[in-house]
């Protein structure tokens, strides 16, 4: 009998593969919730998983049963079935999953709940990504956020360029930002999003130096007025 490791060039069944795919929530390094913010990067990780062990049928219903008894088949859809759970949220698993579901079940009822909810959630990330400021966030926090938000909107079909994209991080910073947003704006041509996030660290750098230096010189001068005469 071939094994995975074997030396034979029989290639291996996947019935073989299906179990040597482990510690499959390492290959995704998140949990897909019900927000939908990562589901279209959650599910091309795992349609490559089951391609690369061979049970991409057992999503697709291209992999049926024999009959209802075909124990091997009922296997390896249970192991693609524990995938879902390994990657899944509670709270998403509730909605897809059922008594006697198969892993087809699941994928096919992922995508209708997340199709049915992509509306609303793409209106409430149009409202997060248009009214977003700085605030007291880091540069690098705050640009990062931004990016999240226009990547989620990609994931629900509203499409944000890297022109609206930076165009919304110079329009949420704060007065002390404007002479660099005004060198942004300017630029021929528009800044990328690293460019843009680089000019934005270099300003935000020099703000701190100027303040680290003002500060031991307003702390002398309070203590020149407070000493008693």
């Amino acid at each position: 009998m071939t094994t995975v490791a074997g030396t034979s060039n029989t290639a291996p069944t996947a019935q073989q593969l299906v179990y040597v795919v482990t510690n499959v929530y390492n290959s995704f390094s998140f949990k897909l919730t019900s927000d939908g913010s990562k589901y279209k990067l959650w599910c091309r990780i795992f349609k490559d998983i089951c391609t690369g062990a061979k049970v991409l049928g057992h999503i697709t219903g291209k992999s049926i049963p024999n009959d209802d008894d075909d124990e091997d088949w009922h296997s390896i859809d249970a192991r693609v079935k524990s995938w879902f759970y390994s990657t899944c949220d509670p709270s998403v698993l509730q909605v897809i999953t059922k008594d006697s579901c198969t892993a087809k079940d699941m994928w096919e009822n992922l995508h209708e709940f997340f199709l049915n909810n992509k509306m609303p959630r793409m209106l409430q990330l149009q409202e997060q990504f248009r009214n977003s400021k700085k605030g007291a966030s880091s540069i690098h926090d705050y640009c990062h956020n931004l990016k999240h938000l226009a990547d989620a909107l990609h994931d629900v079909d509203s499409e944000i360029s890297e022109v609206e994209l930076v165009m919304q991080i110079l329009c949420g910073l704060p007065p002390s930002y404007h002479s660099i947003i005004d060198v942004g704006t300017n630029t021929k041509p528009f800044p990328s999003f690293m460019e843009a996030k680089n000019m934005l660290l270099l300003h935000e750098n020099r703000e701190d130096n100027n303040d680290t230096m003002l500060e031991p010189m307003f702390t002398t001068t309070t203590t020149l007025y407070s000493v008693p005469h």
